[in-house]
């Protein structure tokens, strides 16, 4: 099965995962992304995340380390 650009993408998922799936394929030219998410909300700012320091490279292309 071939994914085009255009198609339409449901992530269904909890967490920086999720988000960054999502993050990573709007990165690659996919415009409809929507990620789906157990909780009504998202509280990230009371929520610590912890990032192991080979994930860094892996931010760099979306501009996150600036």
């Amino acid at each position: 099965m071939r994914i085009n650009k255009d198609d339409s993408i449901l992530i269904v998922g909890n967490g920086l995962a999720a988000l960054f799936a999502a993050l990573t394929l709007q990165h690659e030219g996919f415009e409809h992304v929507k990620v789906f998410h157990k909780d009504e909300e998202l509280n990230w700012p009371n929520t610590p995340v912890q990032l192991g320091g080979h994930l860094f490279p892996l931010l760099k292309p979306f501009g996150l380390l600036d």
